[in-house]
């Protein structure tokens, strides 16, 4: 059975080259704290580079407690990747942060290795470790015993029975729990 969210490493090493000229740890400047708007842009840029990131990520990635205002939201991230560029060129790190389609990505101008530590997640990662912390939570609770709909609100603490049967649905689809019965008498199993 699958418990727990998946284990993610708390750092990457990013090479676009096996043969590195530069590397790029962020602890080496005192202006690069964590939770800062640049070295959030960064780490949104390397969040996936196979993937370019639009405006709407990068957003998510990059004010992760904010809601996405269609007025003014656009401008902080211009305002944010403006940032970044003069913060790059400043420090002389061979990366620049360009734009094809309105989808952002970086480039660097010699082989790098980039090293930034604690990833950012998206909604969805969040909400799938959310949603192994419960199956977890439930496993603690009812280990081998079977349950009913409603005993694993409770144990939830969902505040109703609508949330669990959506959340009962996506672990029966995801082989987690089992159902057993029918009607009145539907009980659940853990996988």
């Amino acid at each position: 059975m699958k418990t727990g969210s998946p284990q993610i490493p708390s750092f990457f090493y990013y090479s676009l080259d096996q043969d590195v000229d530069r590397e790029f740890d962020y602890k080496n400047y005192q202006d690069l704290k964590t939770g800062s708007i640049i070295l959030n842009v960064l780490k949104a840029l390397t969040h996936d580079f196979y993937k370019r990131q639009n405006k709407y990520t990068l957003f998510e990635l990059v004010f992760p407690n904010d809601y996405l205002n269609p007025a003014s939201s656009f401008n902080k991230i211009h305002q944010a990747l403006k940032r970044t560029r003069n913060w790059l060129l400043k420090n002389q790190i061979p990366l620049k942060i360009r734009e094809e389609d309105e989808e952002y990505f970086l480039e660097g101008q010699v082989s790098i290795k980039i090293y930034l530590a604690d990833r950012i997640k998206t909604f969805q990662e969040k909400k799938d470790e959310s949603f192994y912390d419960e199956i977890q939570l439930l496993n603690q609770k009812f280990k081998t015993n079977s349950f009913s709909l409603r005993e694993a609100m409770n144990s939830l603490k969902h505040s109703n029975l609508r949330k669990t049967q959506r959340f009962i649905k996506k672990a029966i689809e995801h082989n987690l729990i089992k159902k057993i019965n029918e009607g009145k008498k539907t009980r659940y199993i853990l996988l």
